[in-house]
């Protein structure tokens, strides 16, 4: 079920609050909220509390898994040298998903000019965001955080990247003969 930020906060708001990792895994997942806020639940959620980033993480993947996406934790890195000032967004295999030149250089209003057009949940400082098909689903949508871009609290310091998986279909001709229909 799709739903957007601005449909799920009217019901979410009513009964909770700091709810900020369900409404981003209901928006990205397409996943209706009540079933999103009750697999958190389930979890050791409680209302009105978040959840910390390594349990987070872990019902990311699960929830990810059952609702047949892939889920991706990069985590920012410096990946340069004494010659070099990169940093980089990596996965626990090393494989970058994107790289910058300054530690701070995404945040949520520049996240675009870094990641290819996608669903992610990106990860601030005691908030994430939802983002899909690029588009930001959360009330810091085309707001700064701090008023002034970039600072600490609007600097995205994990990303979590969710790739719907391809359906495998069985090859029915072995089974049945299609022929017939061309």
């Amino acid at each position: 079920m799709k739903q957007s930020f601005n449909e799920i906060k009217k019901i979410a708001f009513e009964t909770d609050t700091n709810c900020c990792t369900v409404i981003s895994a209901s928006v990205v997942f397409e996943k209706d909220y009540q079933e999103t806020h009750a697999f958190f639940k389930a979890r050791g959620r409680k209302n009105g509390k978040g959840i910390g980033w390594q349990e987070l993480d872990k019902v990311y993947k699960e929830l990810g898994e059952l609702e047949g996406f892939n889920v991706t934790l990069y985590k920012r890195q410096y990946l340069g040298d004494n010659d070099s000032h990169l940093w980089g967004f990596v996965d626990d295999e090393n494989n970058a998903l994107c790289m910058m030149k300054t530690k701070g250089a995404i945040t949520i209003n520049n996240f675009r000019d870094y990641l290819p057009k996608g669903d992610y949940v990106l990860g601030v400082h005691r908030h994430v965001v939802g983002v899909k098909n690029g588009i930001i689903q959360d009330w810091t949508a085309n707001q700064q955080r701090n008023r002034k871009e970039g600072t600490a609290k609007s600097r995205v310091f994990e990303i979590w990247k969710m790739e719907k998986k391809n359906k495998v279909f069985k090859d029915l001709k072995s089974k049945y003969d299609f022929s017939k229909f061309i």
